[in-house]
């Protein structure tokens, strides 16, 4: 990994108040390439003290060896796998071990797409960490604050799209 990676994004971080810890950095994995050089980057991050999700984990990879290898802090479970399943099915039941063992392996994991009370009741039985979703929030239009920088931003959200799942 270049040692000037990432330090754009870190001065535009700086300019904004904001630090690294208060950072998760989400990317997808298509479980396809060799992870040696995502690792590499993911590593160099979590080093600066970044946070690291993988988006839509059972999408296109639900390869346990693979998140060993990339260790990331939080999994994103794709829709088909977290609160959208009948609780009875077996879907559902392999989900809730699947959870366990990122749990297990020190990993937090986020519901995605949790749009009704149903979806965030379904994700919670599960025993997901995070529901992230139009429940909590709907995508803003841009970021003001990237935006006025000169940057565009391709993708938003509001300030609390993921929100921690209640004991």
């Amino acid at each position: 990994m270049p040692e000037q990676h990432g330090q754009i994004f870190e001065s535009v971080l700086s300019r904004c108040g904001l630090t690294p810890e208060r950072i998760v950095l989400e990317l997808t994995d298509d479980g396809l390439a060799d992870p040696a050089p995502l690792a590499a980057a993911i590593a160099g991050y979590k080093a600066r003290g970044y946070r690291i999700a993988i988006d839509n984990f059972g999408r296109h990879s639900n390869d346990l060896d693979r998140l060993a290898v990339l260790g990331p802090d939080i999994v994103k479970l794709d829709r088909c796998l977290s609160g959208r399943v009948q609780p009875s099915s077996q879907v559902a039941r392999t989900t809730a071990q699947l959870i366990a063992e990122l749990h297990r392996r020190g990993i937090q994991v986020a519901a995605q797409h949790v749009e009704t009370v149903e979806h965030a009741q379904q994700a919670k039985a599960l025993g997901v960490d995070w529901l992230q979703g139009f429940l909590s929030g709907v995508p803003t239009p841009d970021c003001k604050s990237i935006a006025r920088m000169g940057q565009a931003a391709t993708s938003s959200r509001t300030k609390s799209d993921r929100i921690p799942v209640a004991a």
